[in-house]
C-alpha cells in the first residue's frame, strides 16, 4: 500500500497529539464488567531458526496459539496448540513448492533430529493449580487488581514493593525490565480497569530509555532494548489506546550482531470479558 506525503500530513492533522492522549486515557474510568471470565488469547508466530527444505532452502514459521479463561475466583482454564509450520513469505512459498510442497522436514544438528511439522497440533485444555493472579511473589484476587492504584506513580511504588517480596525478590538490577513486564501485564493478562491499564501503560511509555511513536488515530507503539554482553532483544509493543488494551508484542533478538530467529517473535493479543463458554478439559 502506498501513502502519499498528503495523506501523512491529513493524519498527522487529524490525530490527537500524544499530550491529549494522556489526558483522555487519564480521565477514562470503567467499572468491571459482570460477565462470567477475563479471556487472554496470545498468538504467537515465530520463524524456525534455520532454513529447511531438500532441493531447494526456505524459512518456515510456526504459530502457537494460547488461551485462557479466569473466573471471577481466579481459576484458570488454559489450552494450548501448535498450527504448524509454513513457508514465512511468497519467496519462500514459491521455493516449498519447487521442493514438491512437503508436509514434514527433518534434519540433524549437533547429534539431535529435528522434525517439523506443517500439519496442526491437538488443542490441550487443561486446569490450571491454583486461583489469582501473580505479581512477582504476592498474589492478587480479582478485587485486589480492581482496587489497584490508578495514578503512575502510586502504581510504580505499589510495584516496587511487590517485587521486593517474598523469598525470590526482584533483584535491584532487574527491577526495571521486570517493572516494564509488570506494566504489560496490566494491558491485557489481567482484568485491571482502565484508569489502572491507563496508568500502567503512561508509567511504562515515560521510563527512561522507552521510545513512544504513534502508528494510527487510536494506536501507538512502545520501544525499548535491553543490551547483554554479546546480545540485544529490542521489544515492540503496540498499544490500542481507545481501549487501553495491549494490541501486539514482538521481540528481536540478535547475537555477536546477527539476529537469532528462534528467540525473535511476534504475539497478537485479545483480552477482555466474556460469557462464552471454555472447552471441556482434556
Amino acid at each position: 500500500m502506498l501513502i502519499t506525503i498528503a495523506a501523512l500530513a491529513l493524519a498527522a492533522m487529524s490525530a490527537p497529539s500524544l499530550a491529549t492522549t494522556d489526558a483522555r486515557l487519564s480521565a477514562s474510568a470503567v467499572t468491571a464488567s459482570e460477565s462470567s471470565f477475563w479471556y487472554v488469547r496470545a498468538l504467537q508466530t515465530r520463524t524456525h531458526d534455520r532454513r529447511v527444505g531438500v532441493t531447494e532452502k526456505y524459512w518456515v514459521v510456526q504459530q502457537e496459539e494460547s488461551q485462557d479463561w479466569v473466573d471471577r475466583e481466579g481459576r484458570i482454564l488454559h489450552a494450548h496448540r501448535l498450527l504448524g509450520w509454513r513457508p514465512k513469505s511468497p519467496s519462500d512459498l514459491a521455493a516449498w513448492k519447487r521442493d514438491g510442497s512437503p508436509k514434514q522436514w527433518s534434519y540433524r544438528t549437533e547429534g539431535m533430529l529435528v522434525k517439523l511439522s506443517a500439519m496442526p497440533g491437538k488443542t490441550v485444555v487443561r486446569q490450571v493449580k491454583g486461583t489469582g493472579w501473580w505479581f512477582n511473589e504476592r498474589k492478587l484476587s480479582l478485587r485486589d487488581i480492581q482496587t489497584l492504584p490508578s495514578t503512575p506513580k502510586d502504581l510504580e511504588h505499589w510495584l516496587a514493593k511487590a517485587s521486593a517480596e517474598g523469598d525470590d525478590p526482584v533483584r535491584p538490577e532487574d527491577f526495571n525490565l521486570w517493572v516494564k513486564g509488570a506494566y504489560t501485564d496490566l494491558l491485557y493478562r489481567m482484568p485491571a480497569p482502565e484508569p489502572v491499564r491507563a496508568a500502567a501503560y503512561k508509567a511504562l511509555s515515560e521510563m527512561p530509555g522507552v521510545q513512544r511513536t504513534r502508528q494510527s488515530a487510536e494506536m501507538e507503539r512502545l520501544t525499548y532494548t535491553e543490551k547483554y554482553s554479546k546480545g540485544r532483544t529490542t521489544f515492540i509493543i503496540d498499544v490500542d489506546t481507545k481501549a487501553v488494551t495491549l494490541k501486539r508484542t514482538r521481540l528481536a533478538t540478535t547475537y555477536n550482531g546477527k539476529p537469532l530467529t528462534g528467540k525473535s517473535w511476534t504475539i497478537e493479543h485479545t483480552a477482555g470479558w466474556t460469557d462464552a463458554r471454555p472447552p471441556a478439559v482434556s
